[in-house]
């Protein structure tokens, strides 16, 4: 029975651990230091789920053991459903700084130059400046500068990773 209680508090654990890792990853902290860390409680659970799954089959636990192995899929599936609520995040992102693009455009058009910040936008050609869908708890905001004859919308898409828009130019983002 204790054993049982340990290796459902191991499960929790190691769920609440990737929680967060998805979490630090979507909120543009230290990705070198996410990665070790990731790759760190990968192994671990990995491990553990190996160790146990073989220690349940010697003693003939079927069921439990094919629990100890699925669990070591739970990294994998942690990196996939961070990739992909990172890609979503990602195209919201591009949604609301056309909205903001456009807006710039207008402002243009009306004026003859671009803004020297985004809230001379508002109210007029929108309702308020958008942040980025990037982040879980936190907000990010676009950066913006005027430059002589043209503008820079960026964001920053994880730690150290930019997107950059400028007229005539699609979005760049750093690899």
């Amino acid at each position: 029975m204790m054993r049982n209680q340990t290796f459902g508090m191991g499960c929790a654990l190691a769920l609440v651990v990737y929680a967060i890792l998805v979490i630090w990853r979507l909120e543009s902290f230290s990705w070198i230091f996410e990665l070790m860390l990731r790759s760190l409680v990968s192994i671990l659970i990995f491990c553990v789920g190996i160790i146990s799954g073989i220690k349940m089959l010697a003693k003939r636990k079927f069921r439990n053991a094919t629990i100890s192995f699925l669990f070591c899929l739970v990294p994998i599936a942690a990196t996939m459903t961070s990739g992909r609520v990172f890609g979503q995040k990602m195209d919201e992102t591009f949604i609301r700084a056309d909205s903001v693009i456009v807006a710039l455009n207008k402002y243009y058009s009306d004026s003859g130059n671009f803004p020297s910040s985004l809230e001379k936008l508002v109210p007029k050609y929108i309702s308020s400046v958008p942040v980025t869908a990037m982040g879980v708890v936190s907000s990010h905001e676009f950066f913006y500068k005027k430059e002589s004859i043209e503008y820079r919308l960026a964001f920053e898409a994880t730690d150290g990773i930019y997107c950059r828009f400028t007229p005539g130019n699609d979005w760049l983002c750093d690899d």
